[in-house]
């Protein structure tokens, strides 16, 4: 096939498309498609049944745009009679309307979803291809997330989703876009999936280079103990194990109200909170400033260079080091302070705490159950580590601070080539659903 442009273009109206070929139409996707809205029938009626009408959530979509086979969850056939659930068939587009907005997928059979979902089911499908339809939603979906990104729960209203236009070529024009989408997208979906498993691979050899070396030192022939501690295993013979309660001091908010506005200032001290965490490190342009009467309320988390930080709601465990502080500063409830003793490189207690041990012990603690988002500081102190004497502990820091270092670079490298093909793919998508570029056999 061969890429070229379209003889005359005629301007859209409509900011997100642009220009469209002349010859193209704009439709609204109420003359094309029949909408409908998911439901979630009562979990006795048989929500979870590992067989039966797959059901899909958000969290079934892989990706932007998607082709969707396999669900999580099914519903029982008998509900499905009993409560005269509405099928959505074969081909029928679905498109996330409430909270994380911004995916669609096609579907391969015959399916429901739940309330977030609206389903667009082609009126026509000798006028519309299904993964056309797909491949324009796509984009439209992008807009759609961006144009309501400030609202707290961004929810696209269906009266106002079916009548948004999108650009309809006839469908010899449809087939040719496809096709060439298709196949050009199964080779940048190659380049990703090779991507992918580099960066698993960096990763894990990431993971594993902190383990061993905060859990077995720097020297291979040294001779091995067993620790006693499940999460820890063996450690080197004249190394010991140690609470964090005896080797820092923990501090966290208790029964912190929030801020009222008048609290939040243009200058004074900082507020951070775990967003402001970036690649260890607090990145104080993003942390809002507080009135100094309200850092003074609590002397016990005001922080200083030289202290780390654990997020212990939300996204648990990320750690950062407080460094180049240059202003007062202080911590929302849902961040602990650490402040080490001299016996502990804080350097080193930033190691063990990115590494399994620190995950081994949140697992075994919490009983493996990976919905428990909440570090609780009285469970916390009771958090054993290996700890060597402090010459060593700075000698496995200086290791670390450069391997990991140098790693990461390497795993940012191929991040960064996923973003590119992901946004590669975009742009063809984009540029061929809205007619700025030509596909001619």
């Amino acid at each position: 096939m061969e890429e070229i442009k379209y003889d005359q273009m005629k301007d859209s109206g409509i900011e997100w498309i642009g220009n469209i070929p002349k010859e193209w139409d704009l439709i609204p996707l109420k003359q094309v498609a029949s909408f409908k809205t998911g439901g979630t029938p009562p979990l006795s009626e048989g929500v979870n049944f590992e067989k039966g009408l797959p059901w899909f959530k958000p969290s079934d979509f892989s990706a932007d745009i998607s082709l969707l086979s396999n669900s999580e969850n099914f519903i029982n056939f008998e509900s499905v009679k009993r409560n005269r659930i509405n099928v959505f068939p074969r081909n029928t587009l679905l498109m996330i309307t409430i909270a994380s907005i911004g995916r669609v997928g096609l579907l391969e059979q015959d399916s429901y979803s739940n309330q977030q979902i609206t389903a667009l089911t082609i009126k026509d499908q000798n006028k519309l291809l299904p993964k056309y339809l797909l491949y324009v939603s796509g984009t439209l979906a992008k807009y759609l997330k961006e144009s309501t990104m400030s609202s707290v729960v961004p929810i696209v209203n269906i009266n106002f989703l079916s009548s948004c236009k999108v650009p309809m070529p006839n469908i010899n024009e449809q087939i040719n876009i496809v096709d060439y989408l298709e196949n050009e997208l199964k080779k940048i979906e190659n380049i990703i999936d090779k991507a992918k498993r580099s960066l698993k691979l960096l990763n894990k050899i990431r993971k594993s280079i902190i383990f061993e070396t905060v859990t077995k030192g720097l020297d291979n022939n040294v001779e091995m103990k067993d620790s006693g501690v499940e999460w820890i295993g063996e450690i080197p013979v004249d190394w010991e194990y140690s609470k964090i309660c005896y080797t820092t001091r923990l501090n966290g908010r208790i029964g912190w109200q929030g801020l009222t506005s008048d609290e939040y200032t243009d200058e004074g001290p900082y507020l951070i909170t775990g967003t402001d965490f970036t690649e260890g490190k607090v990145n104080l342009e993003t942390a809002v400033h507080i009135s100094y009467k309200r850092w003074q309320e609590a002397k016990e988390i005001q922080v200083k260079n030289g202290d780390l930080l654990i997020t212990k709601d939300g996204t648990v465990g990320k750690v950062a080091m407080i460094d180049g502080l240059d202003s007062e500063a202080s911590l929302n409830s849902g961040v602990l302070r650490i402040r080490t003793y001299n016996q502990v490189d804080t350097r080193y207690l930033y190691w063990i705490l990115n590494s399994e041990v620190f995950w081994n012990w949140f697992n075994y603690t919490n009983g493996g159950n990976s919905t428990i988002l909440h570090l609780y500081q009285n469970v916390f102190e009771k958090f054993s580590f290996p700890l060597p004497n402090i010459a060593v502990q700075k000698k496995i820091s200086d290791f670390l601070d450069e391997n990991i270092s140098t790693l990461d670079e390497s795993i940012k490298k191929v991040e960064e080539s996923i973003s590119l093909a992901e946004q590669i793919k975009k742009s063809l998508i984009y540029e061929y659903t809205t007619g700025k570029k030509r596909v001619r056999l």
